[in-house]
């Protein structure tokens, strides 16, 4: 009888009329995802018809004051739980549900809970604390039914001494899809009797959790007070050390911190003892001295030299030449980079280092076979008119292309007026496998420009320029980002929708004039996922 059922609704569906009416009521392509599922002939039947949806991107963003209800004011800053409420900003719950109700395709950005708590109270009384942090983890309501394939939860706290909140919250919380959580690290700087009753356990009812990001502050004072609770971040590892693939990553080293091996030591030496993985995501950030050259980027041997074992990501801005030239000849050390984000000031760096008798070895990358994505910010005028502005430009990025080694496969660029093949078929020489290529604020002077990359399976633009497009490219997305359409030569939206849904048969827009095109619905939750984390 349901092989009958099947067979009869596979018979009406393909009938256009009925068809069109049947995808019309379902709301999302990830529901249409599933009815491809059900057999080979609705798959082949949804492959092959046209479908048109609506989607939002949004920010899952939670803002809790934690306050002291003013009649009990006191002069002890002790309070009981029923002296405390909770003050939501930002209408949370309003606009999750707006979500929920939205009829079409929800894109939440980064698949990201933000969590943001302003702490305000200086203490509760002991005997209670845990029944406050209870009822904080219903007011942040992490299980509504539109956060279900959540994948990040991030926390961030205003407090004088509560910051172990967190930990206490998250042996609370239970949640079949978080992968990933974020938290800085004064959780574990507090004063040692807040940790009392802690359940060390704490990430025992996130089932798919695998990855903990630490912000870091490497001050004296959050190394002096890391070490004092050091037997406490053991317990807290221990326990996490019995989930599988277990990643401790820590964020935001910035390369002017003095205690930044200290720092990283104290963590690596547990993530040793229970076999977890340890990566540190460092940044060098030289804007700030008057512009003078920054004596950690000049020194022969690199800050984060004693930790290169451990650098996964790297991202620099606003240096001189001469410190990215001592930074170059250290990333050749940095074996285990996966990820590189270089925002350049717009002078020709090759001629500035041939001018200064300094040679470059191209192939110091070449030893970073774990690289895989590249951001490269070249800080020009989308708008840019001077020829010899632009050639520079032109050839900082074609100097910098050679310097990556071919296993790059996601490329993104931005502030680069004018691309044209030659940039191009020099780009794909450099890195043959890129595969995903990200604009923004980009401007050609070919528009064939992505023919030339032989392997491209997805090109993402925040500008709407209409361009060819190869017949690899599997994902489409233009203007995904908050686009305006500042200049009278942009497309309209009905030029866009005209020319590439002729090539793809699936295609999304947003209110804001954002636009997803693409055919084989069965990978649409993989180009969702991809879109969701640009």
């Amino acid at each position: 009888m349901e092989n009958k059922s099947n067979f009869l609704f596979c018979d009406l569906i393909e009938i256009d009329l009925i068809r069109k009416k049947i995808f019309q009521k379902i709301s999302s392509f990830n529901d249409i995802c599933n009815l491809g599922k059900t057999c080979s002939q609705m798959d082949f039947i949804i492959k092959h018809d046209k479908i048109k949806k609506s989607f939002m991107c949004y920010e899952d963003k939670q803002i809790v004051e934690i306050k002291i209800k003013k009649k009990f004011q006191n002069d002890y800053n002790i309070y009981d739980l029923e002296n405390i409420e909770y003050e939501k900003y930002n209408n949370s719950n309003g606009r999750i549900d707006k979500f929920k109700i939205f009829y079409g395709e929800t894109i939440c950005l980064k698949s990201s809970i933000n969590c943001y708590i302003d702490d305000v109270v200086d203490d509760f009384e002991k005997n209670e604390r845990l029944l406050f942090i209870k009822k904080l983890v219903n007011e942040l309501n992490f299980n509504h039914k539109i956060r279900k394939r959540t994948k990040i939860l991030t926390f961030t706290i205003d407090s004088f001494d509560n910051h172990d909140i967190i930990l206490h919250m998250l042996s609370y919380i239970c949640h079949n899809s978080v992968r990933r959580i974020e938290v800085p690290d004064s959780i574990f700087t507090t004063s040692k009797d807040k940790y009392d009753e802690l359940n060390f356990n704490i990430f025992e009812n996130l089932l798919k959790f695998h990855e903990l990001v630490i912000y870091t502050t490497s001050s004296m004072d959050t190394y002096k007070k890391l070490l004092e609770n050091k037997s406490i971040i053991d317990r807290i590892l221990q326990h996490l050390a019995k989930k599988e693939n277990i990643t401790i990553i820590l964020e935001n080293l910035y390369h002017h911190q003095n205690k930044i091996k200290s720092y990283v030591e104290i963590f690596s030496e547990i993530t040793k003892k229970y076999n977890i993985k340890l990566k540190c995501n460092v940044k060098y950030n030289c804007s700030g001295l008057f512009n003078r050259s920054c004596k950690n980027c000049l020194d022969k041997i690199c800050t984060f030299d004693p930790i290169k074992e451990y650098v996964t990501s790297i991202k620099f801005e606003n240096g001189n030449f001469a410190n990215l030239l001592n930074i170059i000849n250290n990333w050749q050390y940095f074996i285990n980079l996966e990820t590189l984000e270089l925002s350049i000031l717009n002078n020709d760096i090759k001629k500035w280092f041939e001018e200064n008798n300094i040679s470059i070895d191209s192939s110091l990358l070449k030893n970073c076979t774990k690289l895989q994505k590249v951001k490269l910010n070249l800080r020009s005028s989308l708008h840019e008119k001077n020829i010899i502005k632009i050639k520079e430009v032109h050839n900082n990025l074609v100097f910098l292309g050679s310097l990556m080694p071919n296993t790059v496969q996601v490329l993104e660029l931005i502030n680069i007026p004018d691309l044209d093949n030659d940039i191009g078929n020099l780009l794909n020489s450099f890195m043959k496998n890129i595969k995903i290529l990200i604009m923004n604020r980009i401007s050609f002077k070919s528009f064939d420009f992505l023919n030339n990359f032989k392997n491209l399976k997805c090109y993402v633009s925040n500008d709407n320029w209409i361009i060819e497009v190869p017949n690899t490219i599997q994902l489409l997305g233009i203007g995904h980002k908050n686009n305006e359409r500042k200049y009278n030569h942009m497309p309209t939206n009905n030029e866009i929708i005209n020319i590439y849904s002729k090539k793809y048969s699936k295609f999304l827009k947003s209110l804001n004039d954002q636009y997803i095109f693409f055919n084989d619905i069965k990978y649409w939750n993989i180009y969702k996922n991809l879109i969701q984390n640009i």
